[in-house]
């Protein structure tokens, strides 16, 4: 589901010839992304500063955990690890908060939204300039810039008392329901408090407490609110639920699981999942596309992920070389 639209050639850069093609690609491409560990590209003679030699206003992009320096610049971690490290898991998020892991990837996923922006800029800058520059991405640091501004509120004003934090609200979280689902309740205007308060009250009347009836009284009383809530919405389960608040202007939402996620009629109808026809596997197989709809005629999906090196040929053939070269090149594994 990932590489979508790209070409794949394999090179052992650890041969001269490897490292030689790869620098005969470089001198023709706006970028390169690399996600070694720091200095092993370097170490290998491909760094920004070597490439630089070969092509003036190439963009060098390192994806690494920790940045290419700094006292963590060469811990082994992964994504988990980067969380904890930038503080993800000590900023409260609910009420009665526990520890969860994401159920994404999320600090790689941050870090390349990141990488992505920064090229993008880069890129159109060397076009401008003739002068390309090394991007420095750190897993961590962008972890870090996401999760820094609450930090530095909980020092500065808030404390650890879960009473002053303002983003922590009873009525905007995930409540468990009979049958062990789960229910979204994402209140934050007034307006739609009302309304959840209009539409529970006659089988739940605690919730009619006037002290609830607006933001501070909730916030004053975030425990009691929250509690209330739990116990109304594990009363009944996840499709009584989603029955009752369907055709309400509430801002509440069944948790969806993978085969609801995948069949949802949102999903399908704003072609978020592709079926796309695969020729090496001779089937379809689903895809990824991409969530930002151009209004031009860029085909944001027009070939399946490669296999591993299955443009080696044609990409060394546009490079200039033989079919006896390729011969050799495989004899000798270059490729």
């Amino acid at each position: 589901m990932l590489n979508t639209n790209k070409k794949s050639i394999t090179l052992n850069l650890k041969s001269d010839r490897g490292k030689e093609i790869f620098k005969q690609l470089a001198s023709q491409a706006d970028a390169v992304v690399e996600g070694f560990r720091p200095k092993v590209m370097s170490r290998l003679g491909l760094g920004f500063e070597d490439l630089q030699k070969v092509n003036s206003a190439l963009v060098y992009c390192s994806i690494s955990g920790f940045g290419q320096d700094g006292p963590y610049a060469d811990k082994p971690a992964h994504d988990l690890n980067y969380l904890a490290l930038g503080g993800y898991f000590g900023i409260p998020s609910q009420v009665e908060d526990k520890i969860a892991r994401p159920n994404i990837r999320l600090a790689d996923i941050t870090a390349a939204l990141f990488a992505a922006l920064s090229l993008s800029v880069a890129v159109v800058g060397a076009r401008q300039t003739g002068q390309g520059q090394h991007l420095d991405v750190s897993i961590h640091d962008a972890v870090t810039s996401l999760v820094a501004p609450m930090a530095i509120m909980m020092q500065d004003i808030w404390g650890d008392d879960i009473r002053k934090m303002s983003h922590i609200m009873p009525d905007n979280d995930l409540f468990e329901t009979k049958d062990g689902r789960f229910f979204c309740v994402g209140i934050m205007e007034n307006k739609f408090w009302i309304a959840l308060r209009d539409l529970l009250k006659t089988d739940y009347p605690d919730i009619a407490n006037p002290e609830y009836d607006d933001r501070l009284g909730r916030m004053n009383h975030k425990l009691a609110v929250h509690q209330l809530l739990s116990s109304i919405f594990v009363s009944k389960t996840l499709k009584e639920w989603k029955n009752i608040f369907e055709d309400q202007y509430i801002p509440c939402s069944p948790v969806l699981n993978h085969e609801e996620l995948l069949d949802d009629p949102h999903v399908k109808h704003r072609d978020v999942i592709r079926e796309l026809s695969d020729p090496g596997a001779g089937e379809k197989i689903k895809q990824i596309g991409f969530p930002v709809k151009f209004s031009g005629s860029l085909d944001d999906i027009r070939r399946v992920p490669p296999t591993k090196g299955e443009h080696s040929e044609e990409i060394l053939i546009g490079l200039g070389y033989s079919k006896e070269d390729l011969k050799r090149f495989k004899s000798e594994k270059i490729i």
